[in-house]
């Protein structure tokens, strides 16, 4: 008779995977890989609005905007009460990772050089323009990128790195991240 782990050993080893990676990352509440979370059926939005998520109805569905205002430091302020498409995500590196097609380790590396990237995208942002955080990257990319069109010379040399930053972090994020689902890209 060999020692297998049980159901709720295995369980709880995948929880614990997924809660050191989650915790390190947040790239799926920062803004970072979505700009949106639609509410499902059966989430209570007098709970969330209650617990400080903006809620807004858009296109006949509720929503909320990220980055998360339920989001510090990489934790989710309101991690038991989280809505259901939060509750369901798991990036592409947690799968691999829970699968064992890659280490923890492997995942760890893979986000904190997207954290890295992100970083320099920001700083790039900032030299071009004002940047507020407390929108979506892609959205503030956009908006730097409209007003920074008039730029020549050696002035138009950071719009052209962010271009090409911006464009290889979403292939990343595409690649190593994202599960596309029915919503689209931008949304979980």
């Amino acid at each position: 008779m060999t020692d297998r782990p049980s159901i709720e050993q295995t369980q709880g080893a995948i929880d614990s995977l997924a809660e050191r990676l989650c915790r390190t990352c947040g790239l799926c509440c920062n803004g970072v890989l979505f700009h949106l979370v639609r509410l499902q059926t059966g989430d209570l939005l007098s709970e969330f609005a209650g617990l400080g998520l903006k809620i807004r109805r858009k296109k006949g569905s509720d929503q909320f905007s990220q980055p998360c205002p339920a989001l510090e430091n990489c934790q989710c302020t309101i991690y038991s009460q989280r809505p259901t498409r939060c509750r369901r995500f798991e990036c592409q590196q947690l799968q691999r990772a829970v699968q064992g097609k890659i280490t923890e380790a492997e995942a760890l590396l893979q986000i904190q050089g997207v954290q890295q990237r992100v970083r320099q995208i920001e700083t790039l942002m900032e030299t071009l323009g004002k940047s507020d955080p407390k929108r979506p990257l892609m959205k503030r990319y956009e908006k730097v990128m409209a007003e920074s069109v008039a730029l020549i010379g050696e002035e138009r040399i950071p719009r052209i790195e962010l271009e090409r930053e911006m464009e290889e972090l979403q292939w990343i994020l595409d690649r190593e991240f994202r599960v596309i689902n029915q919503e689209g890209p931008g949304e979980v």
